[in-house]
């Protein structure tokens, strides 16, 4: 720091965007009024945009860099081109639906001016209502990573809390200028997701530091406005899975125990007492209000991030800020429920209010594809007698499995019947994975809509499945499997402690 506790570092903002320009000029706004004590320069790249951002933003924004893509090259490419460009010893990637708060940008830059061995700082992200939507990247026992303590309160002590950590994202962190270009910048190979895990542990491999700062706050309307396609995603997914997932620390159970929301009590003999706090999970056996509980907390989720989709698009339309939905839910069933049912009644309020505006308004797959759901467990219903177990193609979505009076395992699945956390391997993993259901008592097999893929990717399978099964259910909703031996395992009880959704 340098005195009258002016930053000295020379800090370049650089924000990728695509359209939108309402919600870049707010993000814009942000900046300017809250990094009055950094020295800084903004760029703004834009990713091929309709209608060009430079003659409407300039005009509002003399001092503004804007560099122009013809065509949408994706967000690592677009943050990298900002880079070259930029002055700034330090990096900073924003996206455009962000809205930082005072001294987010200085705490940024004391975490890397207090330690040469920090090269990249990420920022607390809070939804538009104040829960987390990013507190930090941890690593699950999956291999993958995940937002840290996302849906948890936004002032919640385990989220006030600065950390080293392996990873942060993109959405808002701060990368020394020299550093970044040692390695090249963002992977472009990835495009519109995990290019920001990529870089953390690019970096982390060379000896560098990459740190949650807990004081640098912004709001974050999760990824309104770049288009993530599911094939993009799924392409960064794969290549995150061949470069990284053996090689990163699986740190997830590391941080909640350090938080104090996990703990073993150890006895003289097993079982020891595993004590969980039930904000961060509930057991995989469990009754029905557990289960309830954990569904529709994921669901609260889901729509807290539609409502602030729609939110912006609303506020874009309208010249100004609608409030998010209200906080401080209590975590129960009961409760869980009002508050699902208030946040649905705004999202219906937010899209009829935004069809009465515009016509290129485009719907996410969020609410369709809970309707699908809707339409997959009466689809169940309707086919598989009652009593009868049936597996589920789910990626681990309990809604997918709670319907009443069947047995619904998820699919793949282990010994107890709970999701595996990835998909088989090859094509004789996933007819091991089929027969495995067999042992476990199951009649039925279900592929929703979503799934359908499946039978492409595993030829082995689709071939094995039409041979040996019987196709007894095919609708744009789902397909329905029956077993050869379903009624052999009609008069089997299913196996204890699988399930429990009797």
């Amino acid at each position: 720091m340098s005195g009258g506790g002016r930053v000295s570092a020379r800090v370049s903002v650089i924000i990728p965007a695509r359209d939108r320009v309402g919600l870049t000029a707010r993000c814009l706004e942000a900046v300017r009024e809250t990094t009055a004590r950094v020295d800084l320069e903004v760029i703004v790249v834009d990713d091929g945009s309709q209608s060009p951002l430079g003659d409407r933003l300039q005009g509002m924004y003399p001092e503004l860099t804007i560099i122009r893509h013809e065509t949408a090259k994706g967000f690592a490419a677009a943050c990298n081109a900002g880079a070259e460009v930029a002055r700034g010893y330090h990096l900073c990637f924003l996206n455009n639906d962000t809205v930082p708060s005072e001294g987010w940008l200085d705490a940024l830059v004391v975490e890397l001016e207090s330690d040469p061995a920090v090269a990249v700082a990420g920022s607390r992200l809070l939804f538009p209502n104040g829960t987390v939507q990013h507190a930090g990247i941890v690593f699950g026992q999956d291999g993958f990573p995940h937002h840290l303590y996302a849906g948890f309160a936004g002032d919640h002590p385990a989220v006030a809390r600065s950390r080293d950590l392996q990873a942060v994202t993109g959405a808002c962190m701060l990368v020394r200028h020299g550093v970044f270009d040692e390695v090249a910048g963002f992977d472009t190979r990835y495009r519109n997701g995990f290019e920001d895990v990529d870089l953390c542990l690019r970096l982390a491999r060379r000896g560098h530091r990459v740190r949650y700062c807990a004081q640098s706050v912004v709001t974050h309307l999760e990824s309104v406005t770049r288009g993530r396609r599911s094939r993009d995603i799924r392409a960064g997914a794969d290549r995150y899975r061949d470069q990284w997932r053996d090689e990163v620390r699986r740190d997830d159970l590391d941080v909640y125990a350090a938080d104090g929301l996990l703990n073993l009590q150890y006895a003289e003999s097993h079982p020891a007492r595993l004590v969980v706090d039930p904000q961060l999970a509930v057991t995989a056996h469990q009754g029905d209000s557990q289960a309830l509980l954990a569904q529709q907390a994921r669901l609260m989720l889901d729509l807290t991030r539609e409502v602030a989709r729609l939110t912006a698009h609303l506020a874009e339309l309208e010249g100004a800020e609608r409030p998010g939905p209200a906080t401080g839910v209590e975590s129960t069933p009961a409760s869980l429920r009002g508050a699902l049912d208030h946040v649905l009644a705004e999202l219906l309020e937010l899209q009829q209010a935004i069809e009465s505006k515009s016509t290129s308004f485009e719907a996410s797959g969020l609410l369709a594809y809970r309707a699908e759901v809707s339409a997959v467990r009466r689809l169940i219903e309707d086919v598989v007698p009652r009593g009868e177990a049936v597996a589920v193609v789910s990626r681990g979505d309990d809604e997918l499995t709670s319907v009443s009076e069947r047995n619904v395992l998820h699919f793949p699945c282990d010994a107890d019947g709970a999701y595996t956390g990835s998909y088989p391997a090859d094509d004789f993993a996933a007819v091991r994975d089929l027969e495995h259901l067999i042992s476990l008592g199951v009649s039925h097999l279900v592929l929703p809509r979503t799934a359908f893929w499946w039978l492409e990717h595993y030829p082995g399978l689709d071939s094995h499945l039409r041979e040996t099964w019987e196709l007894t259910c095919d609708t744009q909703s789902a397909m329905i499997f029956s077993s050869p031996q379903r009624d052999r395992l009609r008069t089997l009880a299913a196996p204890a402690g699988v399930g429990e959704r009797w």
